[in-house]
This record gives C-alpha cells, sequence and structure tokens, in this order.
C-alpha cells in the first residue's frame, strides 16, 4: 500500500503528474530503493534482556492418565531491518525526502526518516491438558488447552519489493488441541490423528482499523492473525509388513498417508479491497488463501536393519494450489502476488548408511 498510496498522491487529472526525476523521492526510495541515492544510513544500537522460563506442575490420575498444568514466558530479542527504507515507511510525516516531486515544497510533502530497528517480542503461555495410555497402551490419547499472551509480536511483511518486520502492540491465540495415536490389533498398523481449534487475532491495542492505512499495526488490527486458521486437522497411517529375503536380508515393505485440512486463513497485511468499510469481513477486506486438503503418500522397502531403503513418495497428490503470502504488487492498483507452496511433487530417495 505504501507505493499505491504514494502514487495516489501524485495523481493529477486521471494520469500521474510527475514531472521531476524518482530517483531521491518518497516514490523512487519506497518503490524503487535499489535506484535512489536518498535512502539514509543509520548507525543505531539495540540491546535488551528479559526473564524466560517455564513451571509445570502434573499430578496422576491413575495408572493410564496424567494431568498437567504450565506456564512458560517467551522471549524472541529485536533486531534491524537492514533494508533501510523500511524506517522511512514506517514514519509518514514531515521529514527530508519529498513524497511528490511535482510539489515538493508542499507542507506535509516529505517522509520522516525514522528507525530502522524493531523491538523484542514476549510470550505468556499458559497450557492445561492430560496425556493418556489406555488400552493397554494402544490408544494414546492427549488433549491441552491454551492461552498464549504475545505482546510486541514482530510481524514479517513483504511489501512487494522487500522484507520489513514491524511490531503489532499485542497478540492473542487461544484454543485447544487433541491428540490421537493408535496400533489397532493388526500388526504393523499405526493410525494417527490430531485436530487444533485455534482462535488468534490480533488485538485492538495501540491501533486503530484501517485497511488502507500505511501503518502496519492499523491494517491488521482486531483481525485474524496471519497464516493462522481456525481449523487445523491431521490424519495420518503408516503400515509396516514383512516382505521376502533377498540372500542374508530380509525385507520390510512400508506404506504411509498423511492428510491435512487447513481452513481458510489470512495470507497477508496488505488489503484485498482498501474501500471497504472498517467493519467489513476477511474475505471483503483481507487477501485470503481459501481451506486447503493436502494429501502426502509415500511406498517404500527396506532391509530389516534399515541400512539400505527405497522409497517412492508423492506430495500433494491432488496438486491443491495454495499460497503462504499474498501482497500487493507495487505501482499496480487491486493486483495480488504470492509466495506458491509446493505443487504436487513425486520422485524417488535412496538412502543408505555405513
Amino acid at each position: 500500500p505504501g507505493c499505491d498510496g504514494l502514487v495516489n498522491q501524485t495523481r493529477g487529472g486521471g494520469g500521474l503528474n510527475l514531472t521531476g526525476p524518482l530517483t531521491n523521492t518518497a516514490v523512487g526510495v519506497i518503490c524503487f530503493p535499489f535506484v535512489s541515492t536518498a535512502v539514509p544510513s543509520f548507525d543505531q544500537t539495540f540491546q535488551d534482556d528479559q526473564f524466560s522460563g517455564t513451571v509445570a506442575l502434573s499430578f496422576d490420575v491413575t495408572d493410564e492418565v496424567m494431568a498437567y498444568v504450565s506456564y512458560s514466558r517467551g522471549f524472541k530479542a529485536g533486531g534491524f531491518n537492514l533494508d533501510s527504507t523500511a524506517a522511512i515507511r514506517n514514519n509518514p510525516g514531515a521529514g527530508t525526502i519529498p513524497a511528490n516531486p511535482a510539489n515538493d515544497s508542499a507542507p506535509g510533502n516529505f517522509l520522516q526518516e525514522g528507525d530502522a530497528s524493531f523491538d523484542s517480542e514476549t510470550v505468556d503461555a499458559f497450557e492445561l491438558g492430560f496425556k493418556s495410555d489406555l488400552l493397554e497402551r494402544q490408544l494414546r490419547l492427549n488433549v491441552t488447552g491454551f492461552d498464549y499472551s504475545i505482546d510486541d509480536f514482530q510481524l514479517l511483511e513483504f511489501t512487494g519489493v522487500s522484507f520489513v518486520t514491524d511490531n503489532v502492540k499485542a497478540v492473542k491465540v487461544r484454543g485447544i488441541e487433541a491428540e490421537i495415536i493408535a496400533t489397532p490389533p493388526i500388526e504393523g498398523l499405526t493410525l494417527s490423528s490430531s485436530v487444533v481449534y485455534s482462535d488468534a487475532y490480533y488485538e485492538r491495542k495501540g491501533c486503530s482499523y484501517n485497511p488502507a492505512s500505511a501503518i502496519l499495526a492499523d491494517r491488521v488490527c482486531g483481525r485474524q492473525l496471519t497464516n493462522a486458521p481456525k481449523w487445523t486437522v491431521n490424519l495420518g497411517g503408516v503400515y509396516q509388513h514383512d516382505l521376502f529375503p533377498v540372500g542374508d536380508y530380509d525385507l520390510i515393505g512400508t506404506f504411509s498417508m498423511n492428510y491435512q485440512y487447513r481452513g481458510q486463513r489470512r495470507a497477508g497485511t496488505t488489503p484485498a479491497n482498501v474501500s471497504a468499510a472498517p467493519g467489513g469481513s476477511e474475505a471483503t477486506n483481507a487477501r485470503t488463501q481459501k481451506e486447503s486438503n493436502i494429501l502426502d503418500m509415500r511406498l517404500g522397502v527396506s532391509t530389516a536393519d534399515y541400512m539400505v531403503s527405497l522409497e517412492g513418495w508423492v506430495r500433494n497428490v491432488t496438486d491443491e494450489r495454495t499460497s503462504q503470502v499474498l501482497f500487493q504488487i507495487p505501482l499496480r492498483t487491486g493486483a495480488t502476488g504470492g509466495f506458491i507452496d509446493e505443487p504436487r511433487m513425486y520422485g524417488f530417495t535412496v538412502r543408505g548408511r555405513f
């Protein structure tokens, strides 16, 4: 949105009114930093220290069930954006770099050179749950409820030109996870599954939602956390069976399959529709990735001691097309670019241990 916003400021009579060179203007610095000579240099230091650790209490309810509660304090150090133009993007206002080359003497037409650093991130994490081994250890059932409060969340944004890390004041993540691992009365077969429900969002602290804002925190304020679907489901299975001997070696066949469902999720920090009302839905105001279903399969054979193995595999069997990151293409209003996940891939893997 930085490039689009700056270009929109310079529009006149239905077209661009860029009468001067762009090299040392805001458009040049932000949209084409590799040709600009106006990018400031920084001589800064960053120092921080935090306390981190974990406290846990567990209790054996029965011989098969253990309940627990835990609290942990996590810490991720801050740092600097190596792209120094990040400081300009995050500090709009009066400054020394002209925003409009056609009218660079007007008040407010300059961008402020600012601070290229980002703050440390901390998290207070509470968990409550139980772990169990049931039916003579043929069924393992684990359930965990979690509540995470994250301060100064470090959000990495791709602007279409460069990667920039900025802080969002607060993030809240709440949810529950259930995991099941079963060994049914079929020799060599193991089944597994997990279900996660997560309500993760950027809190409305120190921000005001505006999808067209040049301030990152305002564009995500009160919205779903990026790449955090509400529902995630995993189903898997592994089957191993003795085959036939080859010389002095016994062979084992293995077949495995894993399926993952991920619900709709926000995949970018830039809005798909900047004119949408602030109270609009994620589908209206944000670039989102629709729900996805990914299936992986693997078939192999190995010696009983696993010294030699040969596997054939297929990832993303149904060739589902998904994106991890979606972003506004600079200078092309409404155009979306993205980093695409792996398409269907297949191959063979040979392993040997000596």
